[in-house]
């Protein structure tokens, strides 16, 4: 499957200094990287995301917004929602967003580019204790 709708590195990061700036409330960033991947050494950090998993979007899609709430501490999406999927490097996301399409939402948008090809996140990245190189 590839992406009908998507978006490229430069548009990604003009998104994540838009939400900086407070605008662009209603786009609802989801980094479908595991716990650890996102934890690991070096590991860069996206500003803003909802931290789901391919299967907590499954799961999202069987639960009442306030069983989501309470299990993942955050706002179930909603149909209307503006969705930017991203993840460690690609594959995710176009399943991801296969899936959520046949589910009926209709603004959902993947990140073209790895993770760690979209350099303006590197201020955001995991630092370990002996990280004075980063």
């Amino acid at each position: 499957m590839s992406f009908h709708r998507h978006l490229n590195m430069y548009d990604f990061e003009a998104l994540i200094k838009a939400k900086q700036d407070g605008k662009e409330k209603q786009i609802k960033i989801v980094d479908l990287r595991e716990p650890y991947e996102r934890r690991k050494k070096g590991a860069l950090t996206v500003p803003f995301a909802l931290h789901l998993t391919s299967s907590d979007l499954v799961k999202m899609t069987r639960m009442t917004a306030k069983d989501f709430s309470k299990t993942y501490g955050v706002e179930k999406l909603k149909k209307g929602d503006v969705i930017m999927l991203i993840c460690e490097g690609g594959d995710r996301v176009e399943s991801a967003y296969g899936y959520l399409r046949e589910k009926g939402f209709k603004h959902v948008f993947g990140v073209t580019a790895p993770i760690e090809q979209l350099t303006f996140l590197h201020q955001y990245r995991v630092r370990g204790d002996d990280d004075d190189d980063l």
